[in-house]
């Protein structure tokens, strides 16, 4: 078992598979990384408890830049995702898979098929101030209720924003002020 672990200022752009694969691991920071040219950019695997993924520049990924993975009754919860730079990913920016408790913002996504994809029951997420640019879907949440997505900034999304299932929260009210998307 792996924790406490720092990975930081790591540049790696070999053309194949995975850059950074953990499972069942907790308490990691991923920090000023460069992941380029992969499968997948970041991957946390099964019981993958609140993790750190930030300031980081995954691009090219041919599936996903940062992808958290649930594995039987295991989930990935209670990560922090922010202040990433997710570029030309030809499925989906971040993609979530029972995902709970995550906190993804101030994240710039473009050019990706999908900037972020929520799936398989993902709950109580919060999406806040991040940047989608130019992806043919800003946001996918095809399973999964509880998510809140407030202060993102959606520009030039080709087939739509944001596609979602009932249960998530758009717009929402913080002490009785209106927080919405743009």
């Amino acid at each position: 078992r792996i924790r406490n672990i720092d990975l930081s200022g790591v540049n790696q752009y070999i053309n194949r598979g995975k850059w950074l694969y953990l499972q069942h691991d907790g308490n990691i920071y991923i920090t000023n990384v460069t992941a380029r040219n992969r499968q997948i950019g970041i991957h946390l695997y099964g019981r993958s408890l609140s993790n750190n993924i930030s300031h980081n520049d995954v691009s090219n990924a041919t599936l996903y830049g940062i992808f958290l993975d649930e594995i039987n009754q295991f989930d990935p919860n209670n990560t922090l995702i922010g202040y990433n730079t997710i570029t030309y990913v030809n499925l989906s920016g971040i993609y979530l898979e029972e995902a709970t408790g995550a906190s993804i913002f101030n994240n710039d996504f473009s050019y990706t098929k999908t900037g972020l994809n929520i799936t398989t029951s993902t709950l109580n997420t919060n999406i806040t101030n991040n940047t989608f640019f130019n992806n043919h879907w800003g946001v996918a949440i095809i399973s999964g209720t509880g998510n809140t997505l407030y202060y993102n900034n959606f520009t030039n999304a080709t087939k739509g924003f944001i596609d979602t299932v009932t249960g998530n929260y758009f717009n929402t009210t913080i002490n009785w002020v209106a927080h919405g998307n743009y």
